[in-house]
């Protein structure tokens, strides 16, 4: 499993502010003790307190198997408390696994119930299918193994690279104009591709609006993409190299180009992710786990009830 640690390694172990973190944590607790959530496995029922923990050992298991650390070293399994050293990765980290390993029912409430609290603090995350990412300007390099499209995909490794070493502009413009044109152009099964630019405008406006602004900014982004491709397709050298295409001798139109074009299928895609990029079922990923190491999900961990011992049976 390709976890959030692992697709993010270029940001700190802090991502979140603490206040945010704690409501992570307070809701990961509720749906642990809750014992509805999860998949019984993972859990610990303790007859004397009547609640359920994580089981430690299956955690940890978990935990080495997938992400290659003991996920459970800075968390109190036992009262589902979290430990100094336990970072926002690593809290992104068992978000995700505890998604993946959410009852079929009610992982979709559980996802609703983050997706809640990212939207009142005002995080710039997103939940696709059981993957959380960043819709901010991060770019789409965390994502890019998910690319649905291999085309796709290639081009835009191909346009962080070139800017990754030492930024030849020209080339980046007209990999960025390819790549507006691969997102935001029909092939000849999707019919007209003003019709469908416009529809694909209208999907991203509806996910960042309100209903009474979206025929607004769904306009304003088609005309945002017309105007790129535009300048893409008039500026020499990019998309055209014939006689009508307009010359320029200063490199920041390339950039502009290459930004701007690259911008705007950034939006579409971390928009759209449903559309775009492709990720496991979580329930089909779990079963996987499951089958691959033999386990029972149904496996019952419980503590059993103390004993009373009466004071007139302790031999003195």
């Amino acid at each position: 499993m390709e976890l959030f640690s692992k697709r993010y390694k270029q940001l700190g172990e802090n991502i979140v502010e603490s206040n945010v973190a704690v409501r992570l944590q307070k809701e990961i607790k509720y749906i642990i003790e809750n014992g509805d959530y999860i998949e019984r496995f993972l859990l610990l029922y303790d007859k004397n307190d009547k609640i359920f923990c994580l089981q430690d050992d299956s955690l940890k298991d978990l935990g080495m198997r997938e992400i290659g650390y003991d996920i459970t070293q800075n968390i109190n399994t036992s009262s589902i408390s979290f430990l100094g050293l336990f970072s926002d990765k690593q809290l992104f980290d068992l978000l995700e696994l505890l998604i993946i390993f959410c009852k079929n029912d009610k992982r979709e409430d559980f996802v609703n119930r983050i997706v809640r609290i990212f939207r009142e603090e005002n995080m710039p995350f997103v939940i696709h299918k059981w993957m959380l990412y960043k819709k901010d300007t991060t770019g789409l390099r965390s994502v890019l193994p998910f690319i649905k499209s291999n085309l796709l995909k290639n081009k835009l490794e191909e346009f962080y690279a070139v800017n990754n070493q030492n930024p030849n502009y020209q080339v980046m413009a007209q990999v960025g104009a390819g790549l507006l044109q691969m997102v935001f152009s029909s092939d000849k099964e999707q019919g007209d591709t003003k019709k469908y630019c416009e529809n694909l405008c209208k999907e991203v406006a509806l996910k960042w609006t309100d209903d009474k602004h979206v025929e607004v900014l769904a306009d304003l982004l088609s005309t945002t993409v017309k105007n790129a491709k535009d300048l893409s397709n008039q500026i020499f050298n990019i998309r055209h190299t014939d006689q009508y295409a307009i010359p320029v001798d200063n490199p920041n139109f390339y950039k502009l180009v290459a930004w701007d074009c690259v911008a705007i299928v950034e939006l579409a895609i971390l928009s759209l992710p449903e559309k775009f990029i492709s990720t496991d079922d979580p329930e089909s990923m779990k079963n996987n786990y499951l089958s691959s190491y033999k386990l029972d999900k149904d496996t019952e961990w419980i503590i059993l009830e103390k004993e009373n011992t009466a004071i007139a049976d302790i031999p003195f």
